[in-house]
């Protein structure tokens, strides 16, 4: 079997994707359910997340809808920097908006 062909491919974490964080992250006080974060740089391995399952240093800016007068749009906040596994719960883009995937609650 290639790496290419290796199961783990289907939710490996791309750069420039959207990822959902939760408060037990990486908590912000303006977010208590969570925020989207652009992964914008892949800094290394971390360590063991709450299910034993490795994680992955990685940075990038805080994403939150804005209403302009041409509509809604995408805006990069606040850079964050936080660990997170290959299966980190991607965010949903609705609307112009960034909202928290249906992921059950996390402590």
């Amino acid at each position: 079997m290639s790496d290419s062909d290796h199961p783990v491919d289907a939710v490996r974490l791309e750069q420039y994707e959207i990822v959902w964080v939760l408060p037990a992250q990486y908590a912000l006080k303006d977010r208590p359910d969570g925020f989207g974060l652009e992964i914008v740089d892949f800094l290394g391995p971390g360590g063991l997340d709450h299910r034993g399952k490795g994680t992955v240093w990685v940075r990038g800016p805080v994403i939150h809808a804005a209403s302009t007068a041409h509509g809604v749009r995408l805006v990069r906040g606040e850079p964050v920097t936080v660990a997170v596994p290959h299966d980190q719960p991607r965010a949903a883009r609705t609307g112009g908006q960034v909202r928290r995937p249906p992921i059950p609650d996390v402590s």
